[in-house]
């Protein structure tokens, strides 16, 4: 009996050793699968998430380029020049989206802008990088800046290739005085018609703006104030002179068949120089009116006009240099990433984009038909109901699968 009994000990044992090679087994492979679920769904719900989230900025994207095309006028199937304008302004976008701190999106929108303002294509691709550089160098909107631009240009009749330079003398001018450019903005919504009428130089205006800054006229008031001076100026100056309010030479000059607004305020100051206080504040209304004359007494130092002109005609490429500066610490290198990134998402967005168009455009009929369906047959809706209940018992039960596995294991 003793060696019957050792022989089923080892037996025992040697059952034991297999049932709990099997269980170990048993619980590597439930570990496994419950491993790869997770895995699966992890990935499953993170890619879902990243690529919705690019399709739906491609999305946009895509819109606001439909958008700049309906502002261009090109309306209906595209012609082939039509297809090439719309063609090259995306990849003029798209570069700039992908090299600067603004998004594809975001450069789109300022594009539309300048559509809205009656630019060109080759007008758009001119200045954009002026509008991205005065929106960053000087820390306005991108829209905002699109429009202060676009306006400047029309009004003042000059060439888009000259944008740069228009972005470049409104970032000087709002470094030299106590003056934005939403300021600047509102000032020349009521100046810049008459400046120009009266062949007054951009740099002119702006420098004239900064130094009405310094006395608290900025926004409206500080474009109405020097508008209804001018055109008083143009009125009354002879009269006044001829009447002999104003002795000495005559006050209005030309230079090169313009008028000239800082020459003539420099001839009237000197002639008013040695007067009381009283005596040219009553010449300034009589000549300017009340609401005026408190402009003229601002410009009363009329050298700083000049040096702050002449710096402005002068600002070079400030406006390209400060938006560099703004860009350059960490902020800028976040933007700039984020930037590429969102291009990147441009890309696959535009190779999958034809078959979300087709997938989302069966959407509509096949709703249609389902609701026909449902109509005559409410039974098979009932049953389509229940699926989701199903689907999610049998998702529960590949979840319970490896618990299960695990206790039969064990």
């Amino acid at each position: 009996y003793a060696g019957k009994a050792a022989i089923l000990i080892t037996v025992d044992d040697a059952v034991d050793k297999g049932l709990m090679l099997v269980r170990n087994k048993l619980r590597k492979f439930a570990n496994g699968i419950g491993s790869v679920g997770s895995t699966m769904i992890r990935g499953g719900v993170i890619g879902s998430i990243a690529s919705g989230f690019m399709i739906r900025q491609f999305a946009s994207f895509s819109d606001e380029l439909l958008n700049l095309q309906a502002k261009l006028g090109y309306f209906g199937k595209l012609n082939q020049q039509q297809a090439a304008d719309m063609a090259a302004l995306e990849g003029t976008i798209r570069k700039l989206g992908r090299t600067t701190s603004f998004t594809s999106k975001e450069v789109a929108e300022a594009a539309v802008e300048l559509a809205q303002a009656g630019f060109s294509v080759k007008e758009i691709q001119n200045s954009l990088q002026s509008v991205l550089d005065l929106a960053r160098g000087s820390n306005y909107g991108l829209a905002q800046s699109a429009e202060i631009l676009s306006n400047t240009i029309r009004t003042f009749n000059l060439d888009t290739q000259q944008a740069a330079n228009v972005s470049s003398m409104f970032v000087r001018a709002t470094r030299l005085g106590t003056i934005g450019i939403e300021d600047l903005r509102e000032a020349l919504k009521y100046l810049a018609g008459t400046a120009y009428n009266l062949e007054q130089s951009l740099p002119t205006v702006l420098g004239l703006l900064v130094q009405l800054s310094e006395t608290g006229l900025k926004g409206s008031l500080g474009g109405t104030s020097p508008n209804v001076a001018m055109l008083n100026m143009i009125e009354n100056l002879e009269g006044a002179a001829s009447s002999g309010l104003l002795p000495g030479a005559a006050l209005k000059t030309f230079q090169n068949g313009a008028f000239d607004f800082i020459g003539t305020m420099k001839q009237m100051f000197a002639i008013t120089k040695k007067m009381s206080a009283i005596e040219k504040t009553k010449i300034f209304q009589d000549i300017f009116n009340i609401r005026a004359a408190r402009a003229i007494s601002s410009l009363q130092e009329i050298d700083q006009v000049e040096k702050f002109i002449f710096q402005i005609e002068n600002a070079g490429n400030e406006a390209r240099q400060a938006a560099a500066v703004v860009d350059s610490g960490l902020g800028g290198a976040i933007r700039r990433a984020t930037s590429a990134l969102d291009d990147l998402g441009k890309t696959i967005g535009k190779v999958v984009e034809p078959a979300f168009k087709g997938l989302f455009e069966a959407v509509a009929p096949t709703a249609a038909i389902f609701d026909r369906l449902a109509r005559l047959h409410p039974e098979i809706v009932l049953g389509l109901s229940a699926m989701p209940f199903a689907l999610a018992a049998a998702g529960a039960g590949f979840i319970g699968f490896p618990v299960v596995v695990r206790r039969a294991a064990d």
